[in-house]
């Protein structure tokens, strides 16, 4: 009787406790090595950072940039300690309230909206087919499923998100236009 009590226990609460116990510290290992890969790459990002500004602008400043750039790491880190958890309790009347009026708003302006999506996307359809057929001329096939991919992506975002997106593209294509490649590339490329 003992033993099969014993085996029971054993069942029931031990070996999952001792999985559960398991599965924990193979979790706590691997945040402890994401930690560290985290706190590695914070460092050649500022050395990094550091060596790039230093050859712009110099030693001292490059010195000042980087003391500054986590300054406000710090400050804004302390400034959200001190604010950021302070949530006043929010009263669920004048949210449902307020829910409802958006709700509302959104259904009388979505005619609207979905008149602006389609004139937006009208426009971009429109805009993009003389380079669609001067790609299918010089037979890129890669180059024009790229264009068409990146216009069917325009046509799904937000105005402002695209906006975004577009200068985050031109911050790109403008260091890579900055990149020295050499003279032979091209034809690399085409063999």
């Amino acid at each position: 009787m003992n033993f099969g009590l014993r085996g029971l226990v054993q069942q029931s609460i031990i070996l999952p406790l001792q999985r559960k116990g398991a599965r924990l510290l193979m979790k706590a290992a691997l945040f402890l090595v994401a930690l560290i890969a985290l706190l590695v790459a914070a460092i050649f990002l500022t050395a990094a950072f550091f060596i790039w500004i230093d050859q712009l602008a110099g030693p001292l400043i490059a010195a000042l940039a980087v003391a500054g750039l986590y300054l406000v790491i710090a400050v804004g880190a302390l400034l959200f300690a001190i604010y950021g958890g302070n949530e006043k309790p929010r009263d669920v009347s004048k949210e449902a309230k307020t829910d409802g009026v958006k709700s509302q708003r959104q259904e009388n302006a979505s005619p609207e909206n979905a008149r602006d999506e389609e004139d937006r996307a009208a426009v971009i359809a429109e805009a993009i087919v003389p380079y669609v057929e001067i790609l299918r001329a010089l037979g890129w096939k890669r180059e024009e499923m790229a264009l068409l991919a990146g216009a069917e992506l325009a046509k799904t975002l937000p105005p402002l998100t695209l906006v975004g997106f577009a200068i985050v593209c031109g911050f790109l294509i403008g260091r890579m236009a900055n990149l020295k490649l050499p003279f032979d590339w091209a034809q690399k490329k085409s063999a």
